[in-house]
């Protein structure tokens, strides 16, 4: 379904597009919990510092990973870190370089 209006007022629509209203993703966990989570060990890192941020039973390790990795890009710029998942002890850790 999809619904379109023109600057002009004209309207095209086809389907159902009221049916899609009012609908969200529900989450698993509170709101601001993954940031609240890796923020305190990326925070004091200094260039050529590292870092292990472990891994949290309410947060999937690829969404923390994303959600550090978005963080450190529009703190410290792209290409001024790197992460890797280490599945053994259950961390990913944080290398900043730049």
């Amino acid at each position: 379904a999809y619904k379109i209006v023109t600057v002009a007022g004209t309207v095209f629509a086809e389907g159902d597009v009221h049916a899609f209203r009012g609908q969200r993703m529900s989450t698993q966990r509170p709101h601001g919990l993954i940031a609240a989570h890796f923020k305190p060990y990326l925070e004091p890192m200094k260039v050529g510092g590292v870092c292990e941020v472990p891994w949290h039973p309410q947060i999937r390790e690829d969404d923390l990973q994303s959600a550090m990795s978005a963080w450190m890009s529009s703190k410290w710029g792209k290409g001024s870190y790197t992460t890797q998942k280490n599945n053994t002890k259950k961390v990913i850790e944080v290398l900043r370089y730049k």
